[in-house]
């Protein structure tokens, strides 16, 4: 018996089982929600403006989920179902997708540890064939829904409540442009053949000179060749408006347009222009882009436009038309202009100065031939422990004026040591490598002709100069094995580091300030003569470094200099004096560093013979002028500074009279200025 019962007590068990299963109603699946759903807490109702996608902040809405559990309130995430429905005016569904933010309300909850201020909560997704629909919302929650445009362009904002029974969902039906002004029609070509589902561009010109542009693909056509356009905010009881809507060109059609007429103010509400035929733009200009040698230009922007005699003609109307040329360098412009006027062709290329030159409506066969210009590419090979950044490449064009004549911008690409000169017109140039730590160039090529025939777009995209460029290669430069790399570590005499130390290269005229320790410096196969120093005017040091050294820098040798006479100085007028090292460089210079007239102090870094010199500065209206040498005597001698610790004395004749000459000079000179400036 324990055999026959036990099988046929499973089988009982088992088709109750399935019974209650398959009786039990399931609960109907909701459409899954946008992945950008989010979570970002917003300030207590604020007016709502365009909003943007946010990202979800799931740790917000895991806290307030929490709190809600906890406190066993029926308002919980896992229930209330909400349903927009994005319709036209009639209660249609639109099958294109529109942005759909969800505004929800969480209040504020008193009890802790959950306790939280109240707090708005962002939720997003595009809608789907008109629809949107959001789960878990909550039971019994105040929420503002906000459908708007997928650019912007226009929203409307419902506020509503969420079911307070989790048994019903709640259902919003929110037309997008409700309160718009909107304009409907159908598209047709020539042959009466509708535009279905095609993107155009398109103007609208409002009775009182303003203009709505909408360029791109902005306007769009559905299965049935229908458009729906909605019109700004602005429009107003007192304005009219004209349509215009543009069919790019293809391969197939040129360009095609149809323009609307006058449009009475109609409200916020629909109008329709019935059906809408695309005629081809009337032929204004076509002809063909080349370069010297004769090879097509492709995509430069060529533009049809008024020719104005000044700036004040120009009326900001937008009477111009503009194409790019085709892969054989063909351009073909259409559009309606004014007869009385005159047009001008202009040429747009990043590389160019605009080309300009008259042109006849209707005017085809042009040839224009553009000298492009060349990107000069070439390799720099140099011992991996040199800093590339350290060298310089110069493009020397003999002929050009003074401040044509270089060109310091090549870019280095990567590490692969790669160079180019981008936007060089054809002619004679020399390259120089050098370095702003050796007084002698590294490299200096021989004359060469730049020139060049065209590159593969696919190997000037790489280069991202586009695909109409032309490019020359230059022989690859080998500096491996040729420089040496320098390292200074600048101490005062206790053997510490001096902060900012700076390095000088005669025979040059600019220091190379560095920000910390050690001092890094290229040396080639010549002798290189420094002068390394700091901030600090009594730290120096000159001569010769070939390997990684450490430099002491002492504190110098005082020096006295006094004045023979006085001078009585007034009040605007300053006097500043220091040495100057003559057998360097003029740009050795220590000034004093104490004045307490006669006696001016200072101190120099080393021996030699130091010219002494004086400025006499005067205070304007403007501010202190840029100083007039004043002496001493030109025929005084150079002062000798010694190898000695004690403090040296010198005495330098000063002629007074004609000091004070000097000063009624500078006066007379600064009221002559005024005089004419103000005149």
């Amino acid at each position: 018996m324990a055999r026959t019962w036990l099988p046929l007590a499973l089988v009982v068990t088992l088709g109750c089982f399935a019974w209650w299963f398959f009786s039990t109603p399931a609960s109907p699946p909701s459409p899954p929600e946008s992945a950008s759903n989010s979570s970002t807490p917003l300030a207590a109702a604020p007016p709502l403006a365009a909003a943007t996608p946010q990202t979800e902040s799931k740790l917000q809405r895991n806290a307030a989920s929490s709190q809600e559990r906890a406190a066993n309130s029926p308002n919980n995430w896992t229930q209330g179902l909400v349903e927009v429905e994005v319709v036209d005016e009639e209660g249609h569904l639109l099958s294109k997708p529109y942005r759909v933010n969800l505004h929800i309300y969480h209040p504020a909850v008193q009890d802790p540890p959950q306790a939280s201020a109240a707090f708005w909560s962002l939720r997003s997704q595009n809608s789907k064939q008109g629809l949107a629909v959001f789960e878990n919302v909550g039971l019994d929650r105040k929420i503002k829904v906000e459908v708007q445009s997928v650019d912007g362009w226009y929203a409307n904002t419902v506020d509503s409540k969420t079911s307070a029974d989790g048994s019903e969902k709640t259902v919003l039906k929110i037309c997008p442009y409700g309160g718009h002004a909107v304009i409907t029609g159908r598209i047709l070509n020539e042959k009466g053949v509708i535009g279905r589902n095609l993107r155009f561009a398109c103007r609208v010109d409002y009775g009182n000179g303003r203009r709505e542009l909408h360029i791109g693909d902005s306007l769009r056509t559905d299965s049935q060749g229908r458009f729906f356009l909605v019109l700004s905010e602005d429009f107003h009881a007192d304005d009219s408006l004209q349509l215009t809507i543009t069919r790019a060109a293809n391969a197939k059609h040129p360009e095609r347009e149809v323009r609307s007429a006058k449009i009475p103010y109609f409200g916020p509400k629909t109008y329709d222009l019935g059906n809408l035929v695309l005629q081809e733009l009337p032929l204004l200009a076509a002809g063909k882009l080349l370069t010297a040698g004769g090879q097509p230009l492709s995509n430069i922007e060529v533009a049809f436009s008024p020719k104005l005699q000044n700036l004040r003609e120009f009326d900001w109307s937008g009477e111009s038309w503009s194409c790019k040329t085709d892969a054989n360098g063909f351009f073909e412009i259409r559009g309606r202009a004014d007869p009385a006027k005159k047009y001008q062709l202009e040429v747009f290329e990043v590389r160019l100065d605009a080309i300009t030159r008259d042109v006849r409506i209707g005017e085809t066969d042009i040839e224009i031939v553009i000298t492009m210009p060349i990107m000069v590419t070439g390799i720099l090979e140099i011992d991996a422990n040199i800093p590339r950044e350290l060298l310089q490449l110069k493009l020397y064009r003999p002929g050009a004026n003074a401040e044509d004549a270089w060109d310091f911008s090549p870019s280095f690409v990567e590490e692969t040591g790669h160079f180019a000169f981008v936007d060089q017109q054809p002619g004679t140039a020399v390259l120089v490598v050098s370095t702003n730590l050796l007084p002698e160039t590294l490299y200096t090529s021989e004359s060469f002709l730049i020139q060049a025939d065209p590159i593969g777009a696919e190997e000037s995209s790489a280069w991202g100069f586009g695909p109409s460029g032309l490019q020359m290669q230059l022989d690859t430069i080998d500096l491996r094995g040729q420089l040496n790399l320098v390292h200074l570590r600048v101490v005062d005499e206790d053997q510490q580091p001096i902060p900012r130390p700076w390095v000088w290269i005669a025979p040059m005229e600019t220091g190379n300030y560095v920000d910390q320790q050690p001092i890094v410096l290229i040396r080639g196969p010549q002798v290189v003569d420094l002068l390394v120093g700091a901030d600090d005017r009594p730290y120096r040091f000159l001569g010769d470094v070939r390997a990684d050294t450490t430099i002491t820098l002492g504190h110098g040798l005082e020096v006295e200099v006094q004045l023979r006479e006085t001078p009585q100085l007034e009040e605007g007028w300053s006097l500043q004096g220091g040495l100057f090292l003559d057998q360097r460089t003029d740009n050795y210079w220590d000034p004093f560093t104490t004045a307490n007239p006669p006696l001016y102090q200072g101190t120099v870094a080393f021996a030699g013979d130091y010219r002494v010199a004086f400025y006499l500065f005067h205070l304007t209206e403007e501010g202190w002028d840029e100083g007039t040498p004043v002496g001493p005597p030109a025929d005084f001698p150079l002062i000798q500074v010694q190898e000695q610790s004690t403090v040296q004395h010198f005495i330098v004749p000063w002629d007074v009279a004609k000091l004070r000459q000097t000063m009624d000079q500078i006066l007379a000179a600064e009221r002559e200025a005024s005089s004419s400036g103000g005149g």
